[in-house]
């Protein structure tokens, strides 16, 4: 793949082939969480996305939200994720985690927790306030850890690798490895 963002719509379609299914455990190898610090998707997923049963979410997903910044995010929020493995590089500061999506808005908890909120709240008012305000509803908790690359170890094997090129953060100089994943794998 080229862009992370495609990873949602990959696994999308192993869902609807049958081919995996859901909740599935991910582990994320980057230098960013991709939990979507900077954009105001969070405020949609919050106030109207989380509103739905999750599985009609999908359905009603407004796509032009998803992007390579927040996708693993979106992607929790359908109900397709069961656990969330981190593995970044050894001088990562934990600094673009949003504690809006934390259990108890918690840095540290190991959860996810995703709660939904009445759409009549502005982003800047619930931003102030929204320790202060009881969800409407909130969906299972799930886990995650955080791995520096040489305290992670693959215990088991895995079903699917996608691997994104993200030719707009990394030199044309790395496309090498591309041919060294290729070696390994089997592509679909």
């Amino acid at each position: 793949m080229t862009h992370h963002n495609e990873s949602f719509n990959f696994w999308e379609e192993l869902i609807s082939e049958g081919h995996i299914s859901t909740p599935f455990e991910v582990t994320h190898i980057d230098a960013h969480s991709d939990l979507g610090l900077g954009d105001s998707a969070w405020h949609y997923i919050l106030t109207q996305l989380l509103s739905y049963p999750i599985e009609q979410r999908i359905k009603i997903l407004d796509r032009s939200k998803v992007n390579l910044a927040n996708y693993l995010t979106f992607t929790m929020s359908m109900g397709w994720i069961n656990k969330l493995n981190f593995v970044f590089h050894e001088y990562w500061n934990f600094n673009d985690f949003f504690s809006i999506y934390l259990k108890d808005f918690d840095d540290y908890s190991g959860f996810f927790e995703f709660r939904s909120y009445d759409s009549q709240y502005s982003a800047s008012y619930l931003t102030e306030n929204i320790r202060n305000i009881n969800p409407l509803k909130k969906d299972s908790l799930i886990p995650y850890k955080i791995y520096k690359p040489n305290n992670f170890k693959l215990v088991e094997e895995y079903d699917y690798l996608v691997f994104c090129q993200s030719p707009q953060y990394t030199p044309k100089t790395a496309d090498y490895m591309l041919d060294i994943i290729r070696e390994y794998i089997t592509e679909i």
